[in-house]
């Protein structure tokens, strides 16, 4: 799990939040919201 690795770049720990939030059927601003990133960000990697 890339969540987990203490040495996993943030993009990628990014990345793997959004992908979790999405799968949880969160909304995509909800997800932007949460985790403090654009709206734009959000929906490029879901």
């Amino acid at each position: 799990m890339v969540i987990a690795k203490a040495s996993a770049p943030a993009v990628q720990v990014t990345r793997a939040k959004i992908a979790l939030l999405a799968n949880e059927l969160i909304r995509l601003k909800d997800i932007a919201w949460e985790l403090d990133i654009s709206n734009f960000t959000v929906s490029k990697w879901v």
